[in-house]
């Protein structure tokens, strides 16, 4: 009995070695080669938006004048504006829009009385003027702005807004290179944030 153990027991490592050599093994698999570093590209947008503001004019459908002397200001795009501002956006489009935001873009004098600070040109559109800069447009609206401060500042006013409208850090920066007064600065920058309908 002793020696039929003794010889199960040698039996037993052969087997088992047996069973080794035929079980499945992984494939060997070679080392992945490295992959480049993948490069992430910065966001243009910024610098699309101001090249649009400052070269695209031939797609321009928004004009502003002065209110005093009724020159002309600059060009924006309707779609840009209305986009950022719900003000801009009732003041174009008119009530034909679902959205009636309230306009708070409203300051006050010394006097008390409402001034606004934007309207349209004797509330008309003009199709097919010819512009200045040569190009003709399908439909122009014209603004008047009436207010001297936002006369004096409107093209870092329009460059804040086609640049998102977030950084107000900046904006101050302008204005404050711009006007040489921190009352007047305060003042227009209380103004472009009720423009804008937004609390900061």
């Amino acid at each position: 009995m002793i020696q039929c153990l003794k010889h199960k027991a040698k039996e037993r490592p052969d087997k088992r070695r047996g069973n080794k050599v035929n079980e499945l093994r992984p494939p060997h698999l070679e080392q992945p080669a490295r992959l480049p570093p993948i490069r992430v590209e910065e966001s243009s947008f910024s610098q699309d938006m101001q090249w649009l503001l400052e070269r695209g004019v031939q797609f321009a459908d928004v004009a502003f004048y002065s209110g005093d002397s009724g020159k002309e200001l600059g060009w924006a795009h309707a779609a840009v504006l209305c986009a950022v501002s719900p003000y801009f956006r009732q003041l174009l489009l008119g009530p034909k829009t679902r959205e009636r935001p309230q306009s708070r873009c409203v300051c006050r004098e010394r006097d008390g009385g409402p001034h606004s600070l934007l309207s349209t040109w004797d509330g008309s559109i003009i199709d097919d003027l010819p512009r200045s800069d040569g190009h003709m447009t399908g439909r122009l609206t014209r603004l008047v702005v009436k207010d001297p401060l936002l006369c004096m500042c409107l093209w870092e006013t329009l460059m804040f807004i086609y640049r998102g409208a977030w950084e107000w850090e900046h904006l101050q920066e302008a204005l404050e290179e711009k006007l040489k007064n921190s009352l007047a600065v305060a003042q227009l920058m209380e103004r472009i944030r009720s423009l804008l309908s937004r609390d900061r």
